[in-house]
């Protein structure tokens, strides 16, 4: 099972090559094949355009410039379709960062990206890398999104703790103090 509530999962790699992600899966007992040809499970190459190469893969970005994602992305919001069945997974935004300027990159993901979800009805799950940019571009996307979900390691004794936190979310009353995470022997993650 990829997700409860979700019927598909589209997951955008940027961090590492699409096969990467298919070998982790299959460790965790997944047929990604059969996921993949049931169109159950989509992975879309953004890792492969950062190389400058063109992906051989079914999905996959044409590069990481901001004006062809914003092509492709007004295309989808264009066409209306819905996904209130697909969760949507974007290991690492911040790679836009690399081949754009920092004003350019962040309007896209709060004119394009963002308001995918709503039009499409669907989840989307992104992560950004704290560190790496100026602290307004982390302000201007966290009051883009409905919720902000922070996860830190905690290394400040003798054992490593991997934690999270409920950072802000909209029209919900929420705990913002941080909470520890166990990962089980299924390799799923609970709240210690």
């Amino acid at each position: 099972m990829l997700h409860r509530n979700a019927l598909s999962v589209l997951y955008a790699v940027a961090d590492q090559p699409p096969n990467s992600i298919r070998s982790q899966l299959t460790r965790l007992g997944m047929d990604t094949g059969k996921l993949e040809a049931n169109n159950v499970l989509q992975i879309v190459d953004l890792y492969t355009p950062t190389l400058g190469i063109k992906s051989a893969e079914k999905y996959s970005a044409p590069s990481m410039k901001v004006q062809d994602a914003s092509i492709a992305w007004a295309k989808a919001l264009k066409e209306g379709k819905r996904f209130s069945d697909v969760l949507r997974i974007g290991d690492d935004h911040s790679v836009f960062a690399r081949f754009n300027e920092d004003r350019a990159w962040v309007e896209l993901i709060i004119t394009r990206h963002v308001p995918l979800g709503p039009a499409m009805d669907s989840t989307a799950i992104v992560a950004y890398l704290r560190g790496v940019h100026p602290e307004w571009v982390y302000k201007r996307l966290e009051a883009a999104y409905d919720g902000v979900v922070e996860f830190k390691l905690d290394d400040s004794g003798e054992q490593m703790f991997d934690l999270m936190r409920i950072a802000s979310i909209r029209n919900v009353g929420f705990d913002r103090s941080w909470h520890r995470l166990n990962v089980e022997d299924n390799l799923r993650v609970k709240l210690a």
